[in-house]
């Protein structure tokens, strides 16, 4: 989540890229209706336009060090594009966008980001970001075989957790799963355990419930990204591990379909087509 805080350059570059950007929106944009209570859609359109020239740094980065076989180097900006994967989803879901095929492309198309930057010093350090790749992937149905690759990839760093290797383990059953967790002192990660451990649906459908009212808008969780719906930095809260888990459980949503956290149209998404 601290990618926000670094996407832009002076306050007054940023001021003119803003000014530049609010003149230039199309019209289907106005039509769209955002999914998100903090925001409306022009604000997230925005916020679209203003993260293009950081990613084009990013991926320039990750260019140069491929060239230079900096190893170092590619799984450091590797990571930094592998953000994307989860951040323009969750302000195209927030903006109010029609859910489709294109979603799918885009994961495709940048997986191999998370795929590559995958390490045990990093990963350590991007649980949120893991959890949230994962979290998108098995929403949008994405291909099996991406998650054999990143299966072989958390196996070759000997990375283990409950939680990440219950959701590769359900798009790819090979995948072994660690009774260990990452983080095992943090409320809304024990939660997503005892969803994971429920006896039966409807204890799991009640779990999720407290959790999206109790456990996931917290410091501890959103860490920076907590209250980030005050500044320009804001891609909307979705709490898509908990989406993720009631479509791999088959669990009924109907108690909390309207919370303001659950991402409700992604989960059904290909229902609904």
């Amino acid at each position: 989540m601290g990618l926000f805080k670094n996407l832009f350059g002076s306050k007054n570059k940023q001021n003119m890229d803003k000014k530049n950007v609010e003149n230039e929106i199309p019209d289907e944009v106005k039509e769209l209706k955002s999914r998100d209570r903090n925001q409306n859609t022009i604000y997230f359109y925005n916020f679209l336009q203003r993260i293009k020239p950081f990613a084009e740094r990013t991926f320039n980065g990750y260019t140069d060090a491929k060239k230079n076989n900096n190893e170092a180097g590619i799984r450091n900006w590797a990571r930094g594009l592998s953000e994307g994967i989860y951040v323009k989803p969750s302000i195209w879901y927030s903006m109010g966008a029609a859910i489709n095929k294109d979603w799918q492309i885009y994961y495709m198309d940048n997986i191999k980001y998370y795929q590559e930057c995958i390490s045990r010093d990093l990963i350590n350090g991007s649980y949120q970001l893991s959890l949230k790749i994962l979290a998108i992937g098995i929403l949008l149905d994405i291909d099996k075989g991406v998650f054999k690759k990143i299966s072989e990839r958390y196996v070759e760093e000997g990375y283990e957790d409950f939680i990440l290797d219950s959701m590769i383990h359900s798009q790819y059953p090979e995948h072994p799963v660690s009774s260990a967790l990452q983080f095992p002192d943090e409320k809304y990660i024990q939660k997503l355990s005892d969803i994971l451990k429920s006896n039966s649906n409807q204890e799991a459908e009640a779990i999720i419930k407290e959790a999206l009212e109790n456990y996931f808008y917290t410091r501890e969780n959103l860490q920076t990204a907590y209250e980030s719906h005050k500044t320009e930095f804001y891609s909307g809260y979705w709490a898509w591990e908990l989406g993720a888990l009631v479509k791999i459980m088959g669990l009924n949503d109907s108690n909390f379909k309207d919370h303001d956290f659950y991402p409700y149209d992604l989960v059904h998404w290909r229902t609904n087509r």
